[in-house]
């Protein structure tokens, strides 16, 4: 059978950085490259970005700047489900918020975990109607598919499919980045996300020169931006080094430096659905310490250690043990290699045509 036409309409892509983005990406390129147009906003960036992609990209407005501000993602789900055989919608706001029905598309959401558990009052409302309008649901993890199922009786058939990872090497030199970073040459560890309130960031901070003082030379490397920079810096002792918001393949070169990867979280309504940087942290054999918040023990698959969400004391003696511990860090090392094999993106490429076909035809 012919490979069919597919839509992703995303209203986060790339070059932006993000999980969502990463996600669309690799979903675009591992299942029907050759027949799948991407529709998502214009953005800095974007037409070098798009001429090197595997797969079609549409530049579109989809949110727009009044009321009713969804109508722009509207008019290209409308325009869509007349063209192609499945339309995806990458979230539920906008691109799903009033789906049409005209034409023969089939219709899949793409549910994160955030935007499912963090809607309230109308918000809520609405993504319940735009749930139910689909046709499948694939959920990034357990933990957000029994959510959607939870919130949203009389939904449509909901599959997992986790978002994958490259697993190849990185292709900066891990020399120059460390160089070019200011990285010293005792052990790093890294955590590679937006700083904002729910990271926990600046709560661990508060307990960073504890592992100082039992690992010399430990160095905290922060990759990200957000509002809550200023806050962190003025926590952070000296050997805690934020480099800002990183390229990608700056990013990977991290992953590849790194000791430890660690990723805070404080109890919020915003949850970790799956948790995707400690699977790239996996991809470059580096073990994770995480809290246990959302979707994260999937992503960790026993590469690394969890502890209980906003606990920043025992989250930092679990990066101190596994820092001084060598034999254990090695061993989840290659627990978190292999969970990340798992995820290779032919094979999360793979599953979604296999759900596609079993479940919508």
């Amino acid at each position: 059978m012919p490979d069919p036409s597919v839509a992703i309409v995303a209203p986060n892509f790339r070059p932006r950085i993000g999980g969502i983005e990463s996600f669309v990406e690799g979903l675009a390129a591992s299942a029907w490259p050759a027949s799948t147009v991407v529709v998502a906003p214009p953005v800095d960036g974007d037409r070098v970005w798009d001429s090197t992609a595997p797969f079609r990209v549409e530049r579109s407005r989809l949110v727009w700047p009044v009321p009713p501000r969804w109508l722009g993602a509207w008019s290209v789900v409308r325009r869509l489900s007349g063209q192609v055989d499945l339309l995806v919608c990458a979230e539920w706001w906008p691109a799903a918020r009033a789906p049409a029905r005209r034409g023969q598309a089939r219709r899949v959401l793409m549910a994160h975990g955030t935007e499912i558990v963090g809607a309230q009052g109308r918000a809520e409302a609405s993504m319940r109607r735009a749930v139910r309008s689909m046709d499948l649901v694939v959920a990034n993890s357990d933990y957000t598919a029994g959510q959607v199922e939870a919130r949203i009786p009389g939904c449509p058939p909901v599959e997992v499919l986790c978002p994958g990872v490259d697993i190849g090497p990185p292709s900066a030199d891990l020399g120059e980045v460390r160089d070019r970073l200011g990285l010293g040459a005792g052990p790093v560890v890294l955590t590679a996300a937006r700083l904002v309130t729910r990271k926990g960031h600046v709560e661990f901070a508060r307990h960073w020169p504890g592992i100082e003082a039992r690992v010399p030379g430990a160095q905290w490397v922060v990759a990200g931006d957000g509002p809550r920079a200023d806050e962190l810096r003025a926590a952070a002792t000296s050997s805690v080094k934020m480099v800002g918001a990183v390229d990608a393949d700056t990013l990977r070169a991290l992953y590849a430096l790194a000791d430890v990867h660690l990723l805070p979280g404080l109890p919020s309504a915003e949850v970790e659905g799956f948790g995707m940087a400690i699977v790239e942290a996996g991809a470059a054999g580096t073990p994770s310490v995480a809290s246990d918040l959302g979707g994260t023990g999937e992503a960790l698959g026993g590469g690394g250690v969890l502890v209980p969400g906003g606990d920043m004391a025992a989250m930092a003696e679990a990066v101190t043990e596994l820092l001084t511990d060598a034999p254990r860090r090695m061993d989840l090392a290659g627990r978190a290699r292999r969970r990340a094999e798992e995820l290779a993106w032919d094979r999360v490429g793979e599953r979604f045509r296999r759900i596609i076909g079993e479940r919508v035809g």
